[in-house]
């Protein structure tokens, strides 16, 4: 009988070693928890001219100060595909040089696929890191009007580590 504690214990020790190093070993996102809330989006066209609204919420982490920024334009053509800046309403003290927005609107086919990109530049003594969130989709599916309230128009993004200069 105490062969088959020994035996138990000693197998329950070697789970126990081989579960602490497996969490030790777990990859990490270049962004760590950190994640880009997006949140009353709204983008549409109209006559060949669109427009976009939308808050982004960080709370940051080790390596992104928190922030918060308001994108927004109007008259854009379809399929823009500039970089635009966002306003920046809090972090900019803690080394938030910039957001800003690449959404290119397709009036003619708003479910049509897309690519929406945040990028926010951060700066520290040494440096300026850029980081770059992006998700594929439809600009009327991320708008969501199916949901109403607070609800409609929210979604994450997931930013990674994309340049860095010294």
């Amino acid at each position: 009988m105490f062969s088959n504690v020994a035996s138990t214990l000693a197998f329950s020790l070697g789970l126990a070693s081989m579960a602490s190093a497996a969490a030790v070993a777990a990859p990490q996102s270049d962004s760590g928890d950190n994640l880009w809330h997006i949140s009353g989006f709204d983008a549409r066209c109209a006559n060949a001219r669109c427009q976009y609204s939308f808050q982004i919420t960080s709370y940051g982490d080790d390596d992104i100060p928190g922030f918060s920024a308001s994108c927004q334009t109007t008259g854009i053509s379809r399929n823009d595909q500039t970089w635009r800046p966002c306003t920046v309403t809090y972090g900019s003290s803690d080394g938030v040089q910039s957001v800003k927005v690449y959404l290119p609107l397709t009036p003619l086919r708003p479910n049509s696929p897309t690519q929406f990109r945040i990028r926010a530049a951060f700066s520290d003594s040494d440096r300026v890191t850029y980081y770059t969130a992006s998700l594929n989709g439809s600009y009327n599916g991320w708008r969501d009007t199916s949901r109403r309230g607070s609800d409609a128009g929210k979604f994450d993004m997931y930013p990674a580590a994309s340049a860095a200069v010294a």
